[in-house]
């Protein structure tokens, strides 16, 4: 499993979650995405690229949608097999992501890469509520 980094979901079963090292010196990167978030693998993927979210962020398995918690409070969830629209940045995955992801998160982040053939990792965030 991938430990406390992922938030459970109601029914237990590991959630594709990843979320970022809550530091507040690392700032978010402030690129405009928007793109169909698909769970393949059981990884959440915006085009060919692995979404992983800010701290605080969870699963709701029974609605397959991302809930936003914490410095996003009140931003609409994120459905699966809809148009995510925010903020964020890319990752090529050779990239040193000690700074962005630490340990369980890392591991978890660098696995869905490896099993669904993506190219980068993709650090994504909702508009302001």
């Amino acid at each position: 499993g991938f430990g406390a980094v992922m938030a459970d979901s109601s029914d237990g079963a590991a959630s594709p979650v990843i979320t970022r090292v809550a530091d507040p010196k690392i700032p978010y990167p402030t690129a405009g995405i928007s793109g169909r978030l698909d769970l393949r693998e059981g990884c959440l993927m915006i085009g060919q690229s692995v979404v992983f979210w800010p701290p605080g962020t969870s699963w709701d398995e029974s609605r397959r949608e991302v809930v936003f918690e914490g410095d996003f409070q009140g931003s609409p969830n994120a459905l699966v097999d809809s148009i995510f629209t925010g903020g964020g940045g890319t990752f090529a995955w050779r990239d040193d992501l000690h700074g962005v992801l630490i340990g369980d998160a890392e591991v978890a982040l660098r696995e869905c890469i490896n099993k669904t053939g993506a190219t980068h990792a993709l650090l994504a965030y909702p508009e302001s509520p």
